[in-house]
């Protein structure tokens, strides 16, 4: 479900649940969290930030490749409909919590990350 996040641009909120669905569709109970970090998550954004999601995902590197393709057209689309550039990566749950103590960028996203799903 949704976090209700206080954005003052619908917007925002319409295309995270959008995204929110298409994620569930393409990775199912695999996908176990979606973070939402960087300008947006600090309230910092302009009219030319991207929004910046880290997904979390009980899948190993292949099995997160071959599911690239498929998020790349949600990317794409949502892009498209919504006039916001989206900047996605992909992680194993297990390794970004393994590593959040110790990659500062794994840290910053673990401190200041916003939970939209998960």
């Amino acid at each position: 479900m949704l976090k209700k996040i206080n954005f003052q641009n619908r917007k925002i909120d319409l295309l995270l649940m959008d995204l929110e669905k298409r994620l569930k569709n393409i990775y199912g109970e695999k996908l176990k969290k979606i973070l939402l970090y960087g300008s947006y998550a600090r309230g910092d954004n302009d009219e030319e930030s991207d929004l910046d999601i880290m997904l979390l995902l009980d899948m190993d590197e292949e099995e997160i490749k071959r599911k690239q393709g498929r998020l790349l057209d949600v990317v794409v689309d949502l892009t498209t409909q919504y006039g916001i550039v989206l900047s996605i990566i992909e992680n194993n749950y297990d390794h970004f919590y393994e590593w959040a103590e110790v990659l500062p960028f794994f840290a910053n996203i673990k401190r200041e990350g916003i939970d939209i799903y998960g």
